[in-house]
């Protein structure tokens, strides 16, 4: 649901219910009266409720599927909340305060602008903070590998709530056909700064921008600039979602490569020198961990996973299992086996992910498998 109404984040959402009612009641309830009152389900910042709910599964589950963790207060907070409510005598015996929905939501909140509404036996009531009304909200998303199936759920909901989606052109381009109704805005590779400033400069407007980044937002994402950018200003709000990196996503399409220790490792020597990169790759090597490698090549670097190789083979046997996978989840998705010798002399670009297998690691009907050791406990 998306519809006008308040700037996102800055809704307090109040709900009492009947024991046992189902998640998708609650839900129903709560987007029921959103939508009557031109409010938009993006907004939602808090959801609360009283401490004798805080076992509620059905309540529970709601708060998980929006991404909430939500409030429960004892009545004896509840009852100091200043105002005027509706009040109920059957609540007052049951709960010892005269009335839930509308307290719980004001209770950390600036006004109370939904007064308590009865949908299938769920009351909601809605309260906003004031001085969240001239803000948006940015979200950085983790869309995953690139394909719909390998998007988490939240993502999803995140870009179907927002009101633009910002981000380099060929990740924008991987979401853009599915959600056509939102503004796109792109920045060219090396403007990762300008297009995380764009979309904190679009919350600041009111608006609710997502900043979409290949893989994991927090994983060689865009979460920590955007923090970085905003500084020690609490606004504009900033919600990271996680996505499914390629370290996960390729070592599923090469079989169970990381079921032990392992270490990520970028070969871009843009924002990391070269002498770094090689420590590190020195240091996975000695400890023996499975390595995962990420941007192994580029045109302007065409070498550095040869480069890398070179340095892995000072510890390593020549044998050493490998993998690589290109365009994981995309047209084109393909997958190879091969030895860390062999990975050498490799033909990768920037949409591979390069494996290197541990000693335990091996190859089981073209699959790579590193064993955890439960057959031997």
């Amino acid at each position: 649901m998306s519809t006008g109404g308040s700037i996102p984040g800055n809704l307090h959402i109040g709900i009492g219910c009947r024991r046992g009612t189902a998640a998708s009641v609650i839900r129903e309830a709560v987007e029921t009266v959103l939508t009557q009152n031109g409010l938009n389900a993006a907004g939602i910042r808090c959801v609360a409720s009283i401490d004798l709910k805080a076992d509620e599964q059905g309540l529970l589950q709601y708060c998980e599927e929006i991404g909430q963790t939500p409030v429960f207060y004892p009545a004896s907070v509840l009852r100091k909340v200043p105002g005027t409510f509706t009040s109920s005598a059957f609540v007052q015996s049951v709960a010892g305060v005269d009335n839930v929905c509308e307290r719980a939501a004001l209770a950390e909140a600036d006004e109370l602008i939904v007064k308590k509404t009865v949908f299938h036996g769920v009351t909601v009531a809605v309260a906003a903070e004031k001085r969240r009304y001239a803000l948006g909200k940015v979200i950085v998303v983790g869309i995953g590998p690139g394909n719909y199936e390998n998007m988490t759920i939240r993502a999803d909901r995140a870009l179907q709530a927002c009101d633009v989606i910002v981000g380099y052109h060929v990740y924008v381009n991987l979401v853009k056909e599915r959600y056509p109704d939102k503004e796109f805005l792109t920045t060219p590779m090396t403007q990762e700064a300008k297009r995380c400033q764009m979309a904190l400069d679009l919350a600041k407007q009111g608006k609710t921008a997502a900043m979409v980044c290949s893989g994991d937002s927090g994983i060689y994402g865009m979460a920590a600039l955007m923090y970085e950018l905003r500084g020690e200003n609490p606004e504009p709000e900033i919600e990271v979602v996680p996505g499914l990196t390629a370290a996960c996503s390729g070592a599923a399409l090469l079989g169970a490569p990381l079921t032990h220790d392992f270490a990520v490792i970028s070969l871009s020597d843009r924002l990391t020198s070269w002498e770094k990169i090689e420590k590190r790759l020195e240091a996975a090597a000695e400890a023996d961990l499975s390595i995962v490698i990420y941007n192994p090549a580029s045109h302007s670097r065409p070498d550095y996973l040869r480069r890398a190789c070179g340095i892995l083979l000072r510890h390593l046997p020549k044998d050493r299992i490998c993998g690589i996978t290109q365009y994981i989840g995309r047209e084109g998705e393909n997958r190879r086996l091969m030895t860390l010798e062999a990975l050498q002399n490799a033909d990768v670009d920037m949409f591979c992910t390069v494996f290197i297998g541990n000693e335990m690691t091996k190859e089981i009907l073209h699959n790579m498998v590193t064993p955890r050791g439960y057959r031997d406990v």
